[in-house]
């Protein structure tokens, strides 16, 4: 796996970027890179994540994710957890843009922040602790025929309402930079090991006529608050 990271003063944006290979069929990435799947993907990185419909302030209803793997476009709740060798670092709650694309040669999620809800970096908690978040994570088959994951991340965290002191600003946009470094990483590396896991399930399912047929874990509750 290969990553980089990158930060610009100017607009204070911390880029992102990991590339892996993965030795399987680009058909069989679009139901375990659907965003909608990501909480049972990658439970360790995210709590839960749902498509939902707007409804009015701060309240949006669940959608059913009837099938994963297929386009769609629309907003998605995402509940992601900062952890490093077992330390809990922060936790966010954002509403995302979401345009899921399939196709013969390529799988790709593009992701915008909609609405940042709620942010929490080490002892500090903040609403709408986030002003940027957005990217990719984008499948294809390069000119050697190896199917190549790539995803990337452009962040910004807001100053902290409840401290407008430049220090504490400094302090906490540097403790929550490191932390989705340290995150992202990890997220991309477990993840891409699970994801071969999970179509290794899904391969073995299909050759056993018997085998029961894996669903993508749902949140339990039809209306989610930040």
């Amino acid at each position: 796996m290969k990553t980089s990271v990158g930060f610009d003063s100017a607009s204070s944006v911390t880029t992102l970027r990991a590339e892996v290979e993965l030795p399987v069929a680009l058909s069989e990435l679009a139901p375990v890179c659907d965003p909608r799947g990501w909480a049972s993907l990658a439970s360790g990185f995210f709590v839960e994540t749902c498509e939902v419909e707007l409804s009015n302030v701060n309240r949006f209803r669940r959608k059913p994710t009837v099938a994963l793997g297929l386009p769609w476009q629309g907003v998605l709740f995402e509940h992601v957890v900062f952890k490093v060798a077992g330390l809990h670092l922060g936790s966010f709650k954002n509403l995302l843009n979401i345009d899921f694309r399939v196709a013969k040669d390529l799988v790709q999620v593009t992701y915008s922040l909609h609405e940042a809800l709620l942010g929490r970096v080490g002892w500090y908690t903040e609403t709408g602790s986030i002003d940027v978040d957005q990217g990719y994570l984008r499948a294809e088959v390069d000119d050697a025929g190896v199917v190549r994951l790539t995803a990337l991340k452009e962040v910004r965290f807001s100053p902290l309402l409840s401290s407008p002191a430049d220090l504490r600003n400094r302090a906490y946009n540097r403790l929550a930079q490191r932390a989705s470094v340290a995150w992202f990483e990890r997220m991309v590396a477990s993840t891409s090991r699970a994801l071969l896991r999970r179509v290794a399930v899904a391969a073995d399912a299909d050759a056993d006529t018997d085998a029961v047929p894996v669903t993508p874990r749902s949140p339990s509750m039809d209306w989610v608050e930040p």
